[in-house]
């Protein structure tokens, strides 16, 4: 289990909510920056760069994501494990997403050509929610769970700020009893 993720499973509600969301607030405000700047000129590298600094900063909720699922799977390892490959390829496409959307936003020609993007990167973006979601009661009750048992878990963190407060503490107390020894 490496640093982050360890730092990811013990922290505290606040803490995470503090990061995700403050780092969401962050590029929110780079990107409205960009956009106000491009009413009055036209787009230029450092609008650009400004969308790219927005993009990664909204990136840290999938990170989290990221982190929950591959640390949440590892915590499974007496019981059954997910296979990662496709979780981490959902993930790496929902970046991709965000970064394209985010550098590409103020240009209406290659917005209008992303149709196919745009669906494919909604599935894996709620590929990676039902991962997240399913292997947290996975490795809650050591059963595989059916929809009915992780459907609170995924909308809460489909609703991550709201989400955060209640999944965190059910995170740290699996962590606590399972993961210590690590």
């Amino acid at each position: 289990m490496n640093k982050l993720g360890k730092f990811f499973l013990r922290a505290q509600s606040w803490q995470v909510f503090a990061i995700v969301v403050g780092a969401c607030a962050i590029g929110d405000l780079a990107f409205l920056r960009s956009v106000t700047l491009a009413s009055n000129e036209r787009v230029s590298a450092s609008m650009q760069l400004l969308n790219i600094f927005a993009a990664l900063c909204d990136s840290v909720g999938f990170i989290w994501l990221w982190l929950l699922g591959i640390e949440l799977n590892d915590l499974t390892r007496l019981h059954r494990k997910w296979s990662v490959k496709l979780f981490l390829v959902a993930v790496a496409v929902s970046e991709i997403y965000l970064i394209v959307l985010f550098v590409f936003a103020l240009n209406t020609r290659v917005m209008k050509s992303i149709g196919p993007l745009v669906v494919f990167a909604t599935i894996c973006i709620f590929y990676v929610v039902q991962f997240v979601a399913k292997t947290l009661v996975l490795a809650e009750t050591g059963k595989v769970p059916r929809f009915r048992y992780y459907v609170i878990p995924f909308l809460l963190f489909c609703f991550f700020p709201l989400g955060i407060w209640l999944l965190q503490p059910r995170i740290n107390q699996l962590y606590a009893e399972r993961g210590e020894g690590d």
